[in-house]
């Protein structure tokens, strides 16, 4: 997968998911069928989720001992204490695009305290909604690590994403 530029793949788990006690062993199961490192992965727990804040810990807990990497994930959705989301062994947050559109629509000042927040705690930032070069220039300047949005591409298919994977070989 390296070959192709790939060096990890983001995974959204539900609620229901993350609640399995097995979804750790299962997950492991399949990356080892497929052979893929455990540690390609990047999991993403939405903040919007996060009630049973043990059950979360003790999954995540479990996932990163398989050597997946965890996120955070549409935070500024949810109502969590950020005091508790600090504690989560996440190393990536991803901004929702609802607080950066705010941010360039001149409704909200927050966006570069959170990245500044995040940052200090040693995490990455990914911004979502980026659609304007300007936005994608300024998410840089104010430390974001990685940006997505539709000003890089549309979601593409599966098909043709792994047709540009072969063409690209």
């Amino acid at each position: 997968m390296e070959k192709q530029g790939i060096e990890f793949i983001n995974v959204n788990l539900s609620p229901a998911q993350c609640l399995d006690h097995d979804l750790a062993s299962d997950l492991s199961g399949i990356a080892f069928r497929y052979d893929v490192p455990m540690s390609m992965f990047d999991f993403e727990i939405t903040e919007s989720f996060i009630d049973d804040h043990q059950a979360i810990v003790n999954q995540m807990t479990r996932l990163q001992a398989s050597g997946a990497e965890l996120s955070l994930d549409d935070f500024g959705t949810g109502t969590s204490n950020i005091a508790q989301l600090l504690k989560l062994p996440i190393h990536v947050v991803k901004l929702d695009m609802s607080v950066v559109h705010s941010y360039f629509r001149g409704e909200s000042k927050l966006l570069p305290d959170l990245i500044h927040m995040f940052r200090n705690s040693d995490m990455k930032i990914v911004v979502e909604g980026v659609e304007t070069a300007e936005m994608k220039t300024r998410l840089a300047e104010m430390g974001c690590d990685y940006e997505q949005g539709f000003f890089f591409s549309k979601p593409v298919p599966p098909k043709a994403f792994l047709a540009y994977l072969k063409a690209t070989q």
